[in-house]
């Protein structure tokens, strides 16, 4: 049995692997796209709900209508 001492490739001296990077943006863009259908699916459940059950829930047809229009926000409260 042999041992390998050395191989042909080149070692990368700063950590950085290109395919890691691929990695991290397929899975952030993944996370995003997730985020941003639950959002819309959340909005049009809401919007098929008359206003007694939005009552029922503290909302109101006015907030959401004008939630859906609200930027995303970058931080939430509980981070």
């Amino acid at each position: 049995m042999t041992t390998i001492i050395r191989t042909s490739a080149p070692k990368m001296s700063s950590g950085f692997s290109p395919v890691a990077a691929a990695l991290r943006m397929v899975r952030s863009i993944t996370v995003r796209w997730g985020n941003y259908r639950e959002k819309r699916l959340t909005l049009q459940h809401l919007k098929e709900l008359d206003a007694r059950l939005l009552d029922d829930v503290g909302l109101s047809a006015f907030d959401v209508h004008h939630s859906a229009q609200l930027p995303p926000r970058l931080h939430t409260e509980w981070r």
